[in-house]
């Protein structure tokens, strides 16, 4: 348009567009930054509800908390009313990193995976000529996930705490445990040298008794034989006690021998048939074979078979048949002993091989036993390398099956019957016969399950009392109440009923209170003692007592009894003024004075009806009267008419015939008769 560039004086570096001049020197930069505006948030791709507490216009200063899993998307602009399209952003995360990280044109932000913790989102935005804005800030937090949160490490403190107190209590009581280890074996030693020592003491004096119970034999054959039996059983005992200790220390040695095992058996067996027969039981033996060699220890085969046999004849009722069986099968040799008993509860079965376990071990058994037998018995087994299995019904039976292993390496022995065996003593039958040797001496009750005491009692006291006899409990209670005896002699441990409870029901009950009773117990400790005593006990004695104190004890019973009775029928008993004398016994003779009063005037009004009336036998009623007064009931029931008699002769004008019907007299005479034999004087007397 004109423009000539070879004219110097139009290079000027103008630009003409026609009539108008254009210079760059005049360009200026724009001056004004955009101002930035969060626009949008969303969460895991959803708009939030707080997007709309930060667009434009709104200030936001509080924080805001997000969870540590969401996917945070931050929306922008920069507003630039000049040349939008050429603004660019830039952002900062403080609490993540200070540096400010270029975003062009793009207008949004992505945060994931932050760590929980305090943010700080700053973002700026710059126009076409590069200038930057203020930062535009957005604080806020992001929650720790729930597994770590405040109280989730205070639980993982506590945790770890317990963990650590936990181990080291487990450590402690694993060091506990070491100690208790050691002293538990410490204490063992202690235990089986104690054993040791105690049941080679016991054999001392156990030879001594035995010994000389063979030199008096004779004329004392029925003592000797009850010291024989006892010392024997005490000495089985002992042995049984003496081999535990030894199994313990693994000191019990075996003697294997080979023979006839079957013989052997056999012979055994034979020597129980005695004690079987006495309790009215069959004992059978059965084998396939008539001998068997084999490898056996006779001493440790016979403690087996003893102890199994002795529960088995035990255990079975009368009439009861038992059987062992001997077969054997293959390498192994079957042993049998089965009975067809009370049998042993299904919960009790696992511990019966247990030492000093016993199925009932309660104050009322019906079995007297400790607890060794069994345990000894499986221990003997396994020595000798067997097995040996229960089975069990209750109410049907029991069953104890052995497996011995047959070998044939042992010396050979002949059987003979020179072979040690156990002599079996079979119980006497006499316990249960009532003694009456002299009806004019006192009455005593032995309660006692164990028959040989009741023999040892019988013979203590046959010279002075006529002697009744019961084998528990309930019987002894039933005995009692029929036979009104002057004194009781009673066990604490026995079947159906222990001391205690036949204590309280008999001093509990008005027809026997009156009886003094003595237990006997093997219980010596002091709290025993006192419940035998709190129960009603007049006396407590423990095993063994001595036969001059049980005597002297008795003495003294009867003789308090006399005492009571001396004041029950003295003639101040029936004075308006009377002492009480026994609580329990002053009821009965008030209750028993109360009937014969209401009944004073009638002549009818015999012992019959009075003991009716006192809901009592006639001979109970006897029995009972003749204890507390010493006088028979017709007696007592005279006596106390007589006393009411003289009243009336004293207190009114009636005439002594009068008097006489008013009491229950039909002849005069004989009142006054009666009178003058209990007053000293007639009753005529009593009106001068």
């Amino acid at each position: 348009n004109g423009f000539d560039a070879s004219d110097k004086s139009q290079r000027t570096g103008a630009l003409y567009f026609g009539l108008n001049r254009f210079h760059p020197d005049n360009i200026i930069d724009n001056p004004i930054p955009p101002t930035v505006q969060f626009t949008d948030l969303t969460i895991n791709s959803t708009q939030s509800e707080v997007a709309n507490r930060i667009l434009p216009g709104l200030s936001y200063q509080n924080d805001l908390s997000f969870q540590y899993h969401e996917i945070l998307n931050f929306a922008f602009v920069g507003l630039n009313h000049s040349n939008p399209q050429a603004t660019t952003y830039q952002y900062r995360l403080l609490g993540f990193n200070d540096t400010w990280i270029d975003l062009d044109q793009r207008r949004d932000i992505n945060l994931t995976n932050l760590s929980p913790g305090k943010y700080n989102l700053q973002v700026k935005a710059a126009n076409e000529d590069g200038l930057w804005s203020e930062p535009k800030a957005f604080r806020f937090s992001i929650l720790p996930p729930w597994y770590w949160a405040w109280w989730s490490k205070l639980l993982y403190l506590l945790l770890g705490a317990g963990a650590i107190y936990a181990f080291y209590r487990f450590q402690l009581s694993k060091r506990l445990a070491e100690q208790e280890a050691v002293r538990l074996q410490e204490l063992d030693q202690v235990k089986n040298r104690l054993y040791t020592n105690i049941t080679h003491e016991f054999r001392t004096p156990l030879t001594v008794i035995q010994g000389m119970a063979q030199r008096i034999n004779g004329k004392y054959q029925k003592e000797t034989q009850l010291i024989r039996k006892n010392s024997e059983n005490l000495l089985h005992l002992v042995n049984q006690m003496l081999d535990l200790s030894k199994l313990e220390v693994g000191k019990l040695r075996l003697q294997i021998v080979q023979g006839d095992v079957i013989g052997f058996l056999r012979h055994e067996i034979e020597a129980f048939q005695p004690l079987a027969t006495g309790k009215e039981l069959q004992l059978h033996f059965q084998t396939d074979t008539s001998a068997l060699l084999m490898d056996f220890d006779m001493q440790k085969l016979r403690q087996i078979l003893t102890n199994l046999l002795s529960n088995a004849i035990k255990f079975s009722r009368e009439g009861g048949v038992i059987t062992v069986v001997a077969r054997p099968s293959q390498d192994q040799l079957e042993l049998t002993v089965k009975d067809n008993g009370i049998g042993i509860p299904a919960n009790r079965l696992p511990y019966i091989f247990d030492r000093f376990y016993q199925v009932d071990d309660t104050a009322t058994r019906t079995h007297e036993g400790t607890g060794i037998g069994l345990a000894l018995t499986k221990e003997l087994v396994e020595l000798l390398q067997g097995e040996i299995t229960v089975t069990s019904t209750e109410g049907e039976g029991t069953q104890f099956t052995i497996q011995l292993p047959i070998r044939n390496q042992a010396p050979l022995v002949e059987f003979s019957p020179e072979w040690e065996v156990l002599e079996i003593i079979a119980p006497s039958s006499t316990v249960a016969n009532p003694i009456f040797n002299d009806p004019g001496l006192a009455t005593a009750l032995l309660i006692e399950d164990n028959e040989d005491i009741i023999q040892y009692l019988i013979y203590c006291l046959q010279d002075d009392y006529q002697i009744l006899t019961a084998l528990n409990g309930e019987e002894g209670i039933s005995t009692a109440i029929t036979h009104t005896p002057d004194v009781i002699i009673c066990d604490v441990m026995m079947p159906k009923a222990d001391g205690f409870e036949v204590t309280n029901t008999l001093k509990s009950d008005e027809r026997t209170s009156h009886i003094p009773i003595i237990l006997l117990t093997a219980k010596a400790d002091q709290q025993s003692k006192v419940k035998g005593l709190d129960s009603g006990a007049d006396a407590y004695l423990t095993k063994p007592f001595d036969r001059v104190e049980l005597m002297i004890r008795l003495e003294k019973l009867v003789a308090l009894r006399q005492t009571l009775q001396e004041k029950y029928a003295s003639l101040d008993y029936f004075s308006p003024t009377k002492v009480i004398i026994n609580p329990k016994e002053d009821v009965f003779l008030r209750k028993l004075k109360q009937q014969i009063e209401v009944h004073l005037e009638d002549a009818n009004f015999g012992i019959e009806q009075l003991a009716n009336a006192m809901n009592l036998s006639r001979s109970q009623l006897y029995r009972k009267t003749k204890a507390l007064t010493g006088q028979s009931i017709a007696v007592f029931v005279r006596t106390l008419r007589l006393h009411h008699g003289r009243k009336l002769l004293r207190e009114t004008d009636r005439s002594i015939s009068e008097v006489a019907y008013r009491i229950g007299f039909n002849d005069p005479a004989y009142f006054s008769k009666t009178y003058a034999e209990l007053f000293g004087y007639p009753p005529g007397q009593e009106r001068n």
